[in-house]
């Protein structure tokens, strides 16, 4: 019998996890909505604490996307523990852009909010105990800026964000950031909470058999160190560790597909690029065939969505005669394997994107307000107040580049007679 799944989130994050939830992938789990607030006083965790638990008994695991806002004193202490599992303990904006990203917009001094909030600014100041006229005053000792991380849902959430700005007397930013990080985190958990119903299942079958025991205890200090995976190579690398202890394999390879490092061929401790040897485990498992035995060889496809990711090469196993029950298990940790290193690949594009965008900005170089300049020799005073010929101070302050010439005026001036030979030479011509 599968387990009772809930997950509890806040009202800043409703919306957009009941859209993500509606995906198949996510059947059978129950979205709690928890009544919640990040000023929490002492009324708001009394109410909170009876509403777990009246909510939450039936429940086998609790998965809950908040930070301080639901990680009370009295949870540690209640029958509840064992059941709640927090997805972002330090900050609930993790998982709408990445923690480095939120981490970053926090320390440049960012009050950072999502559409959900925006919509009801004014009832939430209310219950701070303050007002349009005082919370800018309150926000500003803090706050550098307000942050809005827009998700999409409400297509006036940017007005509704400039005007809480406005009304703070701080600039305003919008980021979209969409669904994907959502998704990506919720596809993790429900993979996650799969492999443990699985592992229930396989422990009461092989409650007998230590090794098994051992397998699981490896996968989840895998799954623990997930979050922490940013880079394609560290994904490869911790799930390659895991299967050769899990399997025991003489040969361990993935083979890694449309990758920024094209035709990569990967093993412990060692990177080789080979474009003939991925074509042909290509031709081995062709696209549509998920996994192949070969004897005592095992091919498995990782995938996220429509998009073959790579080839997972587990061959001569130690235990041969288990290699059905090791393709099930490597089919199932190839599941996560395969979420795990599309993050990685976005969270490239990712970083990739944004240092270009800083390179762009750093090459750009503007002009602007008003340039004192001599009404006779044309040079043009800097802010040390040295004058500069033209030609000096817009190289230094723009991407401007100049060659010298001589205009008509200036020919017939310094060189008169060189001006009249050019103007004969022109009538003879005519």
């Amino acid at each position: 019998m599968k387990s009772k799944i809930g997950l509890i989130v806040c009202p800043f994050l409703r919306t957009e996890l009941e859209l993500a939830a509606k995906d198949d992938f996510f059947k059978g789990m129950e979205i709690l909505h928890a009544p919640l607030n990040c000023n929490a006083r002492n009324n708001d965790k009394e109410r909170f604490k009876q509403w777990l638990e009246k909510n939450c008994e039936d429940f086998e695991v609790i998965f809950s996307i908040g930070c301080r806002c639901i990680n009370f004193d009295f949870v540690e202490t209640s029958n509840l523990k064992a059941k709640i599992k927090y997805l972002s303990s330090e900050q609930c904006m993790d998982v709408l852009a990445g923690k480095a990203f939120i981490r970053q917009l926090l320390a440049d001094g960012a009050y950072l909010t999502t559409p959900g909030w925006i919509a009801n600014w004014q009832k939430y100041i209310h219950e701070w105990g303050f007002t349009s006229d005082t919370v800018g005053e309150f926000l500003r000792e803090t706050t550098k800026k307000i942050v809005l991380l827009d998700t999409g849902i409400d297509p006036d959430a940017e007005k509704k964000a400039q005007r809480f700005a406005a009304c703070c007397e701080l600039p305003c930013e919008i980021h979209q950031v969409g669904f994907e990080g959502l998704i990506a985190h919720l596809r993790g958990l429900s993979a996650e909470t799969v492999l443990a119903q699985r592992q229930q299942e396989h422990i009461a079958q092989l409650k007998a058999t230590t090794s098994r025991s051992a397998e699981y205890a490896m996968i989840f200090d895998l799954f623990a160190d997930l979050s922490s995976m940013d880079t394609e190579e560290n994904v490869i690398d911790r799930f390659l560790m895991m299967f050769q202890g899990l399997f025991a394999p003489q040969t361990l390879r993935f083979y890694a597909l449309h990758s920024f490092i094209n035709d990569t061929i990967y093993s412990i401790g060692e990177t080789t690029t080979s474009a003939e040897s991925c074509k042909q485990i290509q031709q081995e498992l062709p696209s549509g065939f998920e996994d192949k035995i070969l004897d005592n060889r095992l091919l498995i496809e990782i995938r996220f969505k429509d998009e073959r990711l790579g080839i997972l090469e587990i061959d001569h196993f130690t235990f041969p005669e288990y290699i059905h029950r090791y393709r099930d298990l490597a089919r199932t940790i190839g599941t996560v394997f395969g979420l795990a290193l599309a993050n990685s690949r976005n969270y490239y594009r990712l970083e990739a994107t944004n240092t270009e965008l800083i390179n762009t900005l750093d090459q750009v170089k503007t002009l602007r307000g008003l340039l004192p300049i001599c009404a006779s020799c044309k040079k043009i005073r800097d802010d040390t107040g040295y004058w500069n010929s033209i030609e000096a101070y817009l190289s230094s302050h723009s991407e401007v580049e100049f060659t010298h010439s001589l205009c008509q005026d200036c020919v017939e001036k310094l060189y008169p007679e060189l001006f009249h030979k050019q103007i004969d030479r022109t009538v003879e011509d005519d």
